[in-house]
């Protein structure tokens, strides 16, 4: 009887790995930028046109930083607030939640309008 051996199968190359990341990486930005693109270039008609957004240019670049800090420092141990912290907010919600529905039905009329929004008398 003779007995043949099987070897194991040799693995795939390691070269397609990234060129299958690379692609699907290709895609998903391709997918992006379909979807963005209206909203960009609003975004960049503000920054180039309206001296108050002009800082909108150094967003990208600025958040790029952060998020590239953020891949080498590793992710931050969040650590819960302590307990005090916690009560104070929770007494400002719980205060200001109490203010709103006193001043809802104090004089029974609901909310009132703003004073300097002029109203309509036609009714619509």
């Amino acid at each position: 009887m003779s007995s043949i051996s099987t070897a194991p199968a040799a693995p795939a190359p390691l070269a397609a790995a990234p060129r299958a990341a690379l692609g699907q990486l290709a895609a998903l930005a391709a997918v992006l930028g379909w979807a963005y693109w209206p909203m960009l270039r609003v975004f960049a008609d503000k920054w180039l046109n309206d001296p108050q957004y002009s800082h909108g240019l150094l967003v990208p670049f600025f958040s790029a930083y952060l998020i590239r800090r953020a891949w080498t420092t590793g992710a931050p141990v969040l650590k819960p607030l302590p307990l005090r912290v916690e009560v104070n907010g929770r007494v400002v919600c719980e205060a200001r939640l109490g203010l709103n529905y006193r001043s809802l039905t104090s004089n029974g009329s609901g909310p009132q309008p703003c004073p300097t929004r002029p109203h309509s008398t036609t009714g619509r």
